[in-house]
């Protein structure tokens, strides 16, 4: 699946609720590339790596944590959210019968 920097924005921004953005690239300016590649083949066959989450899960997750800091004024400890998130995580590569490293 190739997705633009637009496309990843825009579903992040539909997982976020609500929001909006403007693209302010200038089209002639030289840009390293015009779409961001990620390459997992060595991973794959050297680790025999595979994702657990989708680029939605990612995204909604990304999203999730978000929301969570900025839910309230003052610094939030996300110490207890982020640890749920890890077992949420770790509870999709066990469904998935992906293999993780589990910490002692």
């Amino acid at each position: 699946m190739n997705l633009t920097v637009a496309d990843m924005v825009e579903r992040l921004i539909r997982y976020w609720g609500d929001g909006s953005w403007n693209d302010l690239c200038d089209p002639q300016a030289l840009h390293e590339a015009k779409l961001l590649k990620l390459n997992c083949d060595m991973a794959h066959a050297g680790l025999n790596w595979h994702s657990v989450l989708t680029i939605d899960e990612c995204l909604q997750m990304t999203a999730d944590w978000y929301k969570e800091f900025y839910s309230e004024p003052q610094k939030k400890d996300m110490y207890p959210f982020c640890v749920e998130q890890i077992r949420k995580y770790e509870g999709s590569a066990a469904t998935k019968n992906i293999m993780y490293a589990q910490s002692e």
